[in-house]
């Protein structure tokens, strides 16, 4: 798989970008893949000229069109996996975008197509989303001095796993949160909605589209 990211924004350089794009190469491929089996080529694209037909793409701007969005994806009109990462709307968040690039970057990569689910604890008797980032939002750390988002591994999804839950070791049981952690849920009482850790943040770099998607699924 090969992921074209294109820089649109005025609030970040070409050469930082391609720094932040560097980085979460060496996460997919250090940290990523020998958790979860999968990777991708990320490449910097100066234009979306220079993007070619089977590349999925991730385009940088400044702001985000609707409040509480650092960035999401979704599919484009031919189905193929998109994102977008809202430069200057992170920063005035207090966030780093290198971290919301590794964040969709890898959620992109975990549910390509925003379809893919888990059952909860029974005792809760709910879905939960399958977002890699989501129930450890705001938590990061450095790839050669650049930010990236912690992620949850595979043992994340299941109840009977004995961890660890998360790459940075913070969770200590399946479909826990972080601090600044959220979950996208159904209930039959509740449909979907958002589940969010005590102290999340008001604005989050949420995979918008995947929640319309699966209400519309299970219609």
């Amino acid at each position: 798989m090969r992921i074209a990211v294109l820089n649109h924004s005025t609030a970040a350089s070409d050469e930082e970008v391609a720094r932040w794009v560097a980085a979460i190469q060496v996460q997919i491929g250090r940290d990523v893949y020998p958790l979860w089996r999968f990777g991708a080529d990320l490449r910097f694209v100066a234009s979306a000229e220079s993007v070619d037909d089977e590349e999925w793409q991730i385009v940088l701007t400044d702001s985000a069109e609707e409040a509480d969005y650092l960035g999401y994806h979704d599919e484009d009109a031919q189905g193929k996996p998109r994102g977008f990462v809202f430069i200057k709307t992170t920063l005035e968040s207090g966030g780093n975008p290198s971290t919301t690039l590794s964040h969709e970057v890898l959620e992109m990569l975990g549910n390509p197509w925003l379809d893919a689910c888990a059952m909860g604890p029974t005792t809760s008797r709910r879905v939960v989303s399958y977002e890699l980032c989501d129930p450890v939002e705001g938590d990061e750390y450095e790839i050669d001095g650049v930010k990236v988002s912690n992620f949850v591994t595979p043992a994340y999804f299941d109840t009977e796993a004995q961890g660890p839950f998360d790459f940075l070791r913070r969770l200590k049981s399946a479909f826990a949160l972080t601090e600044g952690g959220y979950l996208i849920v159904w209930n039959s009482r509740q449909g979907w909605h958002d589940v969010f850790a005590a102290k999340a943040r008001t604005k989050q770099p949420r995979s918008r589209t995947s929640r319309i998607k699966q209400v519309n699924r299970g219609k």
